[in-house]
C-alpha cells in the first residue's frame, strides 16, 4: 500500500503541475510546512505551547492564502481611498491565484486544529500527509476533506470491483452534469452578458439568473461527483457535498445541502470557537453574521462576495428571531420556497458580477424594472435557444428543483420494475450520460469549472 500511495502522491503533484507549473512548488512547500507544524503541535506537552505552535501554523496558512487571493483586492480599495485624498496610488502588479488554494489551505488548517484538539493523530509520514493535502480528484475544487475522515483510509483503503464500478457511475453522472447541463446553461449566461445586462428587459435578466443557477449547481456538483467517483475507484470515500439545495425551505436547510463540507468546516472551526468567545445572544448573532460574510469572502476577493455572505447572514439571523421562527413554522411550503428563491436569485448572480457597478445593474434590473428597447425575453429566447438547449435547460430545472428519492427507496423501486437489475440499470444510464458528454466535448471548446477560481 505504501508504494501505491507513493505513486498516487506523485500523480497528484504531476496533475496539479499541469495546471500550475510553478505553483506545484507552493503545494510542496505547504505539505512540508504543515507536516512540521503538526509534529510541533503534537510533541508539546504543555497545552499553551501547543496552542502557540498551532496559531503560528494557522497564521502562515492564512497569510499565504491572503496574499495570493486578497492582496490585490485590498490594494485596490486602499488606492481608491488615498487617490481621493490627493495621494498617488500604490503600484499593484497582478498576482496569479493558484488553482484550488482555498481548498487545500482549509484542509491543512483542519489537520493542524484536529491534531491540537486530539481528534486526529499526527501523521509522521510526510508522504501520507502530502497525499491528504494534494489528492488529485478533489484537489482543485473540493469537497473539503477532514484529516480524521482520511487517515485510516490511507493504509486501509481497498480497491474493489464494486467500488470501482460505483465510482465509474458517479464519475459519468458528474461529467454529464458539467458538460451537458452546466456548459449548455453557461452559453446562455455568456450570451446574455455579452449583449450587456443594461440592454436587456428585466424578465431577460431574471432568465439569465435562472440559467446561471443551473450552471453553477451542475458545474460544482458535477465536479464533486467526478471527484467522489475517482476517489471510490482508488478506494477512498470522499464526503458528499450536495443534497438538492434548491428545494430547501430555509437558509439553514439550504446551507445544510449546498457545499456542505465548507459550511460544516466553518461551523466546527470558526462558528463554535467564536460563539464561545462572543457570549450571549448578541455575540452569537455577530458570530453567525461574521461567519457568513467570511463564507462569501472565501469564494472570492470582491464586494460582490461580501454582499453575498451578508445577505445570507441576515437571512440566518432573521430565521433565529421569533418572527422568523413563526414565519417558517406557519407558512405553507410554497411560501417558504418563494422566500428562499428571492434570496437565491438575489445572491447567486453576484458570482458573475466583477464590480460594484455590475452589482447595481443586476439589482436595478431585478428590482426597479427599467425597460430598455430590446431585446425582450421572447426575442432573446427565440434568438439564442434551440430545441436541444431548451431540452437541456428543462432537464436541469427538473433535476435541480425536484426532490429526488435516493438510496434504498430508489433501489427498491428500480429493482421492483426491472426484476432486480438496479445495478445494471444504473450502469447503462451512466454510460449513456458518458457518451453524451463525450459527444459534446468533441463539439465544444474548453470550459473551466467555476470553482477553479476559488
Amino acid at each position: 500500500m505504501a508504494a501505491k500511495n507513493g505513486v498516487l502522491l506523485a500523480a497528484s503533484l504531476v496533475f496539479y503541475g499541469f495546471g500550475e507549473v510553478y505553483y506545484v512548488l507552493l503545494m510542496i512547500a505547504s505539505i512540508v510546512f504543515n507536516y512540521g507544524v503538526g509534529l510541533g503541535v503534537a510533541i508539546q506537552k504543555q497545552k499553551r505551547l501547543a496552542f502557540y505552535v498551532l496559531s503560528f501554523g494557522v497564521a502562515i496558512n492564512l497569510l499565504v492564502l491572503g496574499y495570493y487571493k486578497y492582496f490585490g483586492f485590498l490594494t485596490d480599495n486602499f488606492n481608491w481611498v488615498i487617490t481621493r485624498a490627493g495621494m498617488d496610488a500604490v503600484e499593484n502588479a497582478p498576482i496569479h491565484l493558484p488553482i484550488g488554494i482555498s481548498f487545500f489551505t482549509f484542509q491543512s488548517i483542519s489537520y493542524l486544529v484536529d491534531v491540537y484538539r486530539g481528534r486526529a493523530k499526527v501523521q509522521k509520514n510526510p508522504f501520507y500527509l502530502g497525499l491528504f493535502i494534494s489528492l488529485f480528484p478533489q484537489l482543485i475544487a473540493g469537497p473539503i476533506i477532514r484529516y480524521k475522515q482520511f487517515d485510516k483510509q490511507i493504509l486501509g483503503r481497498r480497491v474493489t470491483l464494486d467500488g470501482f464500478s460505483s465510482g465509474l457511475r458517479l464519475f459519468c453522472v458528474g461529467l454529464f452534469k458539467k458538460v451537458v447541463i452546466a456548459d449548455t446553461a453557461a452559453q446562455i449566461v455568456n450570451q446574455a452578458q455579452a449583449a450587456g445586462l443594461e440592454t436587456l428587459y428585466p424578465s431577460t435578466v431574471w432568465f439569465w439568473a435562472l440559467c446561471f443557477m443551473i450552471q453553477i449547481f451542475f458545474d460544482f456538483s458535477g465536479y464533486t461527483d467526478m471527484a467522489r467517483g475517482l476517489g471510490r475507484m482508488f478506494g477512498f470515500h470522499i464526503p458528499e457535498n450536495f443534497k438538492q439545495p434548491y428545494t430547501a425551505t430555509s437558509s439553514a436547510k439550504f446551507w445544510q445541502t449546498w457545499h456542505m463540507t465548507l459550511m460544516t468546516w466553518l461551523r466546527d472551526y470558526l462558528l463554535i470557537p467564536l460563539s464561545k468567545l462572543l457570549k450571549g445572544a448578541v455575540g452569537r448573532s455577530l458570530a453567525i453574521l461574521l461567519v457568513f460574510v467570511l463564507s462569501g469572502v472565501w469564494h472570492g476577493a470582491g464586494w460582490n462576495f461580501i454582499i453575498f455572505g451578508l445577505i445570507w447572514g441576515l437571512a440566518a439571523l432573521f430565521e433565529r428571531t421569533d418572527i422568523g421562527k413563526k414565519f417558517l413554522k406557519i407558512s405553507p411550503t410554497w411560501i417558504k420556497h418563494i422566500y428562499m428563491h428571492i434570496i437565491m436569485f438575489s445572491t447567486f448572480p453576484l458570482f458573475m458580477a466583477g464590480t460594484q457597478m455590475e452589482v447595481a445593474k443586476i439589482y436595478g434590473k431585478m428590482v426597479f424594472w427599467q425597460t430598455p428597447e430590446q431585446p425582450n425575453l421572447y426575442s432573446f429566447i427565440a434568438h439564442y435557444i434551440d430545441g436541444f438547449t431548451g431540452l437541456v435547460l428543462l432537464v436541469g430545472v427538473i433535476w435541480a428543483w425536484t426532490p429526488i428519492t435516493t438510496g434504498r427507496k430508489l433501489d427498491a423501486a428500480i429493482n421492483k420494475y426491472s426484476q432486480g437489475r438496479a445495478e445494471q440499470f444504473y450502469m447503462v444510464g451512466a454510460l449513456l450520460m458518458f457518451f453524451a458528454a463525450l459527444a459534446l466535448i468533441y463539439a465544444q471548446t474548453y470550459s473551466a469549472f467555476i470553482y477553479f477560481r476559488f
